[in-house]
């Protein structure tokens, strides 16, 4: 009687450890599933941003640099005391910062 129920009890372990080992195995798949899907859509929308940079951002930055480059050549006093200034900045920054 007792050796019946061992092998009962043992079954059922049995069992349950397979029916514990195909729902990991139904979550490793829907995990793969979702993942590749997270990957397409991040790769969407990478491919979005970078084309936004290259025809919006990237022009505008363009500009601003022709803007600056032609402001600094047309007042070069400006673009030096401009220059001392933020490297007096950053030196004073960096003195602070290493209190």
């Amino acid at each position: 009687m007792d050796n019946r129920y061992d092998t009962t009890l043992g079954e059922t372990l049995q069992d349950q450890i397979a029916q514990l080992s195909s729902e990991v195995a139904s979550l490793q798949k829907k995990l793969r599933r979702h993942g590749r899907t997270a990957l397409g859509e991040a790769r969407e929308l990478s491919g979005e941003a970078s084309e936004w940079i290259r025809e919006q951002a990237l022009p505008e930055i363009q500009r601003g640099a022709r803007h600056l480059h032609r402001t600094a050549r047309n007042n070069p006093g400006a673009t030096v005391g401009v220059a001392a200034g933020l490297l007096f900045l950053g030196a004073a920054l960096a003195f602070l910062m290493r209190r």
